[in-house]
Formats: structure tokens, sequence, C-alpha cells
């Protein structure tokens, strides 16, 4: 018996032996298109879509680490990548992020002029450029904070690579390529998002139910960095708790060093832009 010929991929052009392309995936037949066709393939990738992130978010904060492993180890299909997880919680943090204020990867004239190491060099930046300028501080400051809030949602990528090299060096008797390093950054990096989501989302509620109005984020968001760490070194590192521990301290230094460069180039970047 013969079989019947395929001929050539439109996509890719590779020479076909299937119903699907070997090369590229690509189905041979399409049926004519109909809507209902066209609804019914909408929903199956938007659920298909969102049954990756729903298993991708709780592996990612429930497992510390282990999201890493599955891709490191081959196992991607179930989940989305490392930039898609992060690109998905970058999205939801900056989209909740207002409605509690939390500034941790967001930064106002007044508080890169007032909370940093380098306020003091900000402050008398501003300051020359007002006097240079002719312009009131109240309208340079609402300028400012807009482009900085617009900035932000794309610099914070930035701080993946940062921190990429710092666990490289805290983990560098472990001989691993820096994309492994990369990858677990990316993911940390995920996670802090993930739960600033949650922590927004909760000071909303509290604030809706006329609870209070004062919260110090400090202590927790170091806390939940150090435990993080430490959790997600035994299962990518395979460190030991000692060694986990000592390197999550270390690594928590660097992630609020990480930060402060983060808001530093988005102070340049907003001060440069805004005349």
């Amino acid at each position: 018996m013969v079989s019947e010929p395929y001929g050539h991929c439109v996509t890719c052009g590779q020479e076909l032996a299937g119903e699907y392309c070997h090369a590229c995936g690509e189905r041979v037949r399409h049926e004519p298109p109909t809507l209902l066709r066209f609804i019914g393939e909408l929903i199956g990738e938007a659920l298909d879509a969102d049954g990756r992130i729903v298993k991708s978010f709780r592996l990612l904060v429930t497992r510390p680490g282990r999201l890493t492993v599955e891709y490191m180890q081959g196992r991607r299909k179930p989940y989305l990548g490392p930039a898609a997880v992060f690109v998905v919680t970058n999205v939801l943090f900056f989209f909740v992020q207002p409605l509690a204020n939390v500034n941790t990867f967001t930064a106002t004239l007044y508080s890169q002029t007032n909370w940093y190491p380098y306020s003091e060099w900000a402050e008398a930046s501003v300051t020359a450029r007002l006097e240079e300028t002719g312009r009131e501080r109240g309208a340079y400051a609402q300028d400012f904070d807009l482009v900085s809030e617009r900035y932000a949602r794309s610099l914070i990528f930035l701080q993946v690579p940062l921190f990429a090299l710092g666990v490289m060096l805290v983990s560098i008797r472990k001989r691993r390529y820096f994309i492994e390093h990369l990858v677990y950054a990316t993911h940390f990096f995920a996670a802090i998002l993930l739960v600033g989501v949650v922590t927004s989302l909760g000071i909303y509620v509290y604030w809706q139910l006329g609870l209070g109005n004062a919260f110090n984020l400090e202590i927790p968001f170091m806390l939940f960095i150090l435990g993080y760490a430490i959790f997600s070194l035994r299962a990518v590192y395979d460190d030991s708790w000692l060694g986990a521990g000592l390197k999550g301290v270390l690594l928590l230094v660097i992630c609020i060093a990480v930060i402060q460069v983060y808001r530093f180039i988005l102070f340049l970047v907003a001060f440069w832009t805004v005349p």
C-alpha cells in the first residue's frame, strides 16, 4: 500500500511525513474556518494558558526553587517559561500596586530624594535642575512620578541579570552555567512580584474594611526573601540547611543592593527624561 503524500509544510517548507510537521508542529490539513471552530480554538488556547499559569504560580510559591528544577530538567510543557512567568507577574504587580501604594519597585520624587543612600545627591541634582529651568517643584514632581512609573515596568527586568551574577558568585563552587543562575534569578524575582500582588490586594481589602491604614512591610519583605532563598537554594543547588542559611543571608543582601541599583537607574532615567 502506497502511503498518501503530504507534500511540504506551508510554514517552514520541510518535507512532511504525517499530519503534523515534525520540524515546526504545523498541522497539514486545516478544515475550512468557521465561527464555531474559531471560538473553540480561542477557548482551548485560553484554558491551556490559564492552566499553565496556575501550575506555574502554585509551584513558584508553594515549592521554592522547584519550578527552576523542572525547567532545567526539561519538564517544560506543563509550565510557563521563566521569561513568561516574569512578564505575567510583572504585569499583575504593576496593575494592582496602585491599590495599596506598595512602592517596592516604583519610586516617587519624594522617595528618591529622601529615603535612599544617594538621596542627598539626587536632591541636589533636582534642586539645580529646578533653579535652571524655573519650574515649580510640585509640577516637576508630578511629571517625574509619571515618567518613573512608566519606566519602572520595563527597567525592572534589569534586576534579574544583576541578581543572577550575585547568585553565581555565591554558588561559584557549584560550577553551574550562568543560564541556570539566570533562570533561578528570574523565578526568584517573579516570586517576589507575585507575593507583592497578593500583599497589595490584602492591604487594599484591609483598607476597604476600615481596619487601619499604616503598614511597615520592610521586615516581612526581608524575611520572605531570606526564607525563599533558603528553601530555593536547597531545591536548586542541593545545599545543606547550614549552607543554604548562610547563602540565603548573602542573597538577601545582594537582593537589597540590586533593588537599590535599580532605583538609582530609575532615578537617572526619569531625571534625564523630565525637563
